[in-house]
């Protein structure tokens, strides 16, 4: 490790980190304030900026009333993992020394932490730093002449991150999800690192491993370049592999699959050092979004659902009719303007056409069967070949052809047989079934193989369903849930679909590999001449909060209000620094005061839950810390997701 604490630096880490300052709220903490406390937190992929985004936040919140309080998980966790271990971070992790090779020992501490103590653990030492500084951010806000509080948690990691704030902060609670092309995030990255290694630097010197155990990658190679830092960064970050060995992929740190839990999807930009022309552009777009959903909590009456927001919620709903043994998906297809041609689903195909669905006079989907045939066709796949390979008798008498052919392979194959004897030692059923639990082997293509499936996939459900009624596909667009799978992109490619908006990324996906001349990911069209299918990260409200966003108020005088007769039929006046929160975001059913007043004694009752998980957070780490100061002194340690480490 690189440093071992004194008890002075542990002192100031635990005032820093609140460890002795959890409190209950009481009615007096509200006094003063007339609009309750909201929750916002971001979650976007390494690389892409989020700057336009929270000063936009921060900007329109304060237009409302309220002082908002910033709170970075990555500085939480800089100083929650050197108070739980006693051993400090490296110096290009740490406050202001912190530099951006930083951001790989970030990483790895924090899922040390999700090991230890949950997987929800950063969202809690959010949670307790909210509760413990609570009662000076009304003081703060009380002075600058506010009405309410807000805070900002950037940027959240993993979905159980997400999840804890939900469970705590319920409807009051906002994610947002920033994405950006992953191709110039590997090239800004790449620039990073690259002014951060001078030419023939070693791999001992670009070490970023939490202390001074040098843990290897996962595929026992420790990149030194740029451009290999830059990948794996992206890739650790994405979930796609682990920050260090041996890691449940559960347990580790995961953007991709947080992004899906967002409320407000926002296509960004990639940070840079050197602003772009197109770059104001973007963050225009980003500002307007994120001023969207200010008005829309704060009672908007006249904001509706986007086209594409409706759309896609037909397709989130049209998920909901998949039972399949995996992830469910919808899609749904619309023509140019907009209106619905057809919706789909995956799931398994039914005689006559379309999809079994509940309460079919017959059913044979796979939940019925009780049998998936994907993972284990997969492994008898594996086992199958595994067996011929590793066993020589059963290809001895082929080894002709290759030894003219390809002389390589017949002289490897004979030196194999030479090692393992004609009987070979092939793995059991039970062995290969074993692989994959293992990140190497669950990482080949061979493990993620999808011809297996019974199940039609949603997007050529969709297709199938507007080709059985001959309507006309050309120039449509498609919404589906999840990106689609290469299979399912070379038929869009043929049946004439324009665009395709995407919400949660699909990493078995080789679509954009195998098809970079037919579709263009994210990315803009590079001319009028550019006819391929442009795939869309989608952008505006989750379906999953429209119909809080978009509930029932006020929208014009009406005759029984009191008012002018001149005045009757006139629109609601709306303006946001008067505007009530919508009642769904209010917690509790508001009283005859038209401005929807707090009411002190319910807010603390809200708060129970905070102040729960805020002591189990400060006993979590006070256990952890005691156990490995002395392993034989302390009790078992127990995460705060109740798990035992």
């Amino acid at each position: 490790m690189e440093a071992v604490l004194d008890s002075k630096v542990e002192q100031d880490l635990a005032e820093q980190l609140a460890l002795t300052a959890e409190r209950v709220p009481v009615p007096e903490d509200f006094e003063g304030m007339t609009r309750p406390p909201l929750y916002f937190a971001t979650t976007r992929p390494i690389g892409t900026s989020t700057d336009a985004i929270t000063r936009e936040l921060q900007d329109r919140l304060s237009d409302a009333g309220y002082y908002v309080r910033r709170i970075k998980l990555s500085d939480l966790i800089a100083v929650a993992y050197p108070a739980a271990t006693g051993e400090l971070l490296p110096s290009e992790a740490r406050g202001e020394t912190r530099n951006f090779r930083g951001y790989r020992s970030l990483m790895r501490a924090g899922d040390i932490l999700r090991l230890a103590l949950g997987t929800s653990i950063a969202a809690q030492l959010a949670i307790l730093d909210i509760n413990a500084k609570r009662e000076a951010d009304f003081q703060a806000a009380f002075l600058a002449s506010k009405k309410g509080i807000a805070y900002l948690i950037t940027h959240l990691m993993h979905p159980d991150e997400a999840a804890s704030l939900r469970a705590v902060y319920g409807q009051r609670f906002f994610l947002i999800a920033a994405n950006s092309p992953r191709k110039s995030r590997k090239e800004y990255l790449r620039q990073e690192f690259a002014k951060l290694l001078n030419p023939g630097i070693g791999a001992a010197q670009t070490n970023t491993d939490v202390g001074s155990h040098g843990i290897p990658h996962p595929n026992g190679e420790t990149p030194v370049g740029a451009e290999q830092l830059a990948a794996q960064l992206i890739a650790i970050d994405a979930g796609i592999e682990s920050s260090m060995p041996s890691l449940d992929p559960k347990k580790r740190l995961n953007v991709d699959a947080t992004f899906q839990h967002a409320d407000l999807y926002i296509r960004s930009r990639t940070k840079s050092a050197k602003a772009k022309s197109a770059d104001a552009a973007v963050d225009e777009s980003s500002k307007k979004s994120v001023e969207r959903l200010i008005r829309q909590i704060f009672s908007d009456p006249f904001g509706t659902p986007t086209v594409d927001e409706n759309a896609m919620a037909a397709a989130f709903l049209a998920a909901k009719s998949s039972a399949a043994m995996g992830r469910s998906v919808g899609s749904t297809l619309t023509d140019a303007g907009g209106s619905i041609i057809s919706t789909g689903y995956n799931e398994v195909a039914k005689p006559g056409g379309g999809a079994y669905r509940e309460n079919d006079e017959f059913d044979y989907r796979d939940h019925s069967q009780n049998f998936d045939p994907s993972d284990a066709s997969r492994v008898d796949a594996i086992h199958s070949f595994l067996r011929v390979l590793l066993t020589p008798k059963i290809w001895r008498g082929s080894v002709a052809f290759p030894q003219t052919t390809f002389p390589e392979t017949a002289e490897w194959l004979e030196t194999l047989a030479k090692k393992l004897g004609e009987d070979g030692e092939a793995p059991s059923l039970e062995a290969v079934i074993g692989l994959g639990g293992m990140e190497a082997f669950d990482r080949t293509r061979i493990m993620h193989l999808m011809e297996f499936g019974r199940s039609v996939h949603a997007e050529v459900a969709a297709l199938s369903d507007a080709f059985r009624r001959q309507v006309g596909l050309k120039d449509s667009v498609m919404y589906v849930t999840t990106f689609p799978c290469h299979e399912c992109a070379r038929n869009l490619v043929s049946f004439g679909v324009r665009k395709v908006f995407y919400v949660e990324p699909y990493g078995k996906s080789m679509a954009e590999s195998l098809y970079g001349t037919e579709i263009s990911v994210f990315e803009e069209a590079s001319g009028n001449d550019d006819s391929r299918i442009k795939f869309v990260p989608f952008a505006g409200f989750s379906s999953s909060r429209m119909n809080e966003l978009f509930s029932a108020v006020k929208r014009k005088n009406g005759l029984r209000d009191g008012i002018r007769a001149d005045a009757i039929g006139a629109a609601a006046d709306w303006q946001l620094a008067t505007a009530p929160l919508r009642s769904p975001f209010l917690s509790y059913t508001p009283g005859p005061d038209a401005n929807l007043r707090l009411s002190p004694e319910l807010e603390c009752g809200l708060l129970s839950f905070e102040v729960f998980t805020a002591k189990a957070v400060v006993k979590a780490i006070q256990v952890l810390s005691l156990a490995l100061k002395d392993p034989d002194s302390g009790p078992t340690v127990q995460g705060t997701d109740g798990s035992v480490q």
